[in-house]
């Protein structure tokens, strides 16, 4: 791998707002001097001919490293494009974030044939991987990350959550942030409100039984400078 990593970001499913996740890693990588582009598929399922531009967008960026923002409602199509991925670039590391891959880490790295899985927030480790996999340091000192070694799957003592003082914006530049925003929500009858998106605060002060999550327990909330600046 070459010493500064080209690391490409699919969003496997686009859907009404932008993924605020993976653009924040996207704008952590990218502070560090990694060149990063950022993939959006609209659905596999129901428009492969809409979305073969975006697998040629991929072969001509030839990424080092490729990761993915998964959550469970698209976890199928993640799935399927990591065994297509797994497939078309055997060579290639292939990393899984987000929620549904932190719950069960198994199903992506046996099942689909994925590298890694960074657990919990991403920033601090896919920026630690991408370093690791860079210099050929051993990826078992990584906080934060499940790997496959031999036939079982493993995981390294857990990260404490990011502070949001230290990471950046998230890099709205890297996908079509005006399409998102043009998604108008209703106000008064006959009126509507042109959309933004911005994340003020991650975690969660509640206990709910059902949260595959506990990082997000950890309730944070952004200076208030840091939001009226962004």
């Amino acid at each position: 791998m070459t010493s500064t990593a080209k690391i490409l970001l699919i969003n496997p499913r686009r859907g009404w707002r932008p993924p605020l996740g993976l653009l924040y890693v996207a704008g952590y990588l990218r502070r560090a001097g990694r060149r990063v582009k950022v993939v959006e598929f609209l659905d596999e399922a129901f428009f492969p001919e809409a979305d073969a531009p975006r697998w040629r967008e991929i072969e001509a960026f030839d990424p080092d490293v490729i990761g993915l923002g998964v959550i469970s409602w698209n976890r199928a199509v993640a799935l399927a494009f990591i065994e297509r991925l797994r497939r078309t670039w055997p060579d290639k590391k292939i990393v899984c974030g987000g929620k549904d891959p932190t719950f069960q880490p198994e199903v992506y790295l046996r099942r689909a044939g994925a590298d890694f899985v960074v657990l919990h927030e991403g920033e601090e480790t896919m920026l630690e991987l991408v370093e690791a996999l860079e210099t050929g340091r051993d990826v078992r000192r990584i906080a934060g990350l499940a790997y496959r070694e031999g036939g079982e799957v493993k995981a390294t003592p857990g990260r404490p959550p990011v502070s949001l003082e230290k990471i950046p914006y998230p890099a709205l530049d890297l996908v079509d942030y005006d399409g998102y925003c043009d998604i108008r929500l209703g106000g008064i009858p006959g009126h509507f409100l042109r959309t933004g998106f911005l994340m003020a605060n991650r975690g969660c002060p509640y206990r709910c039984r059902f949260c595959t999550d506990p990082v997000r327990a950890v309730y944070r909330e952004r200076p208030v400078d840091d939001i009226v600046g962004e």
